[in-house]
């Protein structure tokens, strides 16, 4: 994966009027919940478990979004809508281990920032 950044926190800082202390008590929340999200992701997958696969991607949509993180957008609405109405399900691992590759290298990206 490229060094490219993968996130975008000018909506954040939007948000918390320049709050430093309020982006990076957000950042960090996202770096300790980002791996449960992965845990669900693939194990749901490793289970046969399409409503985890779909509760995780829903879960975590909003904090995607709100860290800017456009890369992931399309992907984990799909990923979402195909696990919770059981339609491409074929497509379901390839768009898991995307998100789950994409989402290990955002935590590094971010932990380093």
């Amino acid at each position: 994966m490229s060094e490219e950044k993968l996130y975008d926190l000018i909506q954040l800082n939007e948000l918390s009027g320049g709050n430093d202390d309020f982006v990076n008590k957000m950042v960090q929340m996202f770096i300790d919940l980002a791996p449960e999200t992965l845990d669900n992701l693939n194990n749901g997958l490793a289970e046969g478990d399409l409503d985890r696969v779909g509760g995780a991607a829903h879960k975590i949509k909003p904090s995607l979004d709100m860290m800017g993180i456009v890369v992931l957008k399309e992907k984990i609405r799909t990923l979402e809508a195909n696990a919770k109405n059981r339609v491409n399900v074929d497509q379901i691992p390839a768009l898991v281990e995307d998100v789950s590759s994409t989402l290990k290298a955002l935590i590094a990206q971010l932990r380093a920032r």
